[in-house]
């Protein structure tokens, strides 16, 4: 198992069928989130909107939670 931190950097996701609908009041623009259990999966190019050589897919299995950051 490994474990990748990406702080400070875009990290591209993506969420396919029903799990769009399960997902869809989870995310918020602007929030940063813990994101446990997504798989890592190499970019479709047609998909992608970085250049990132990998994207996690988030599925019903992915645990999810928002970072709450006290406010200066």
């Amino acid at each position: 198992m490994k474990t990748f931190l990406f702080q400070g950097r875009k990290a591209q996701a993506m969420i396919y069928g029903g799990d769009i609908h399960f997902f869809m009041r989870h995310f918020q623009p602007f929030r940063r989130y813990y994101i446990s259990n997504a798989k890592l999966e190499t970019v479709q190019p047609r998909y992608s909107t970085y250049s990132n050589e990998y994207c996690w897919v988030i599925d019903n299995s992915t645990v999810v939670q928002e970072v709450h950051e006290s406010e200066p």
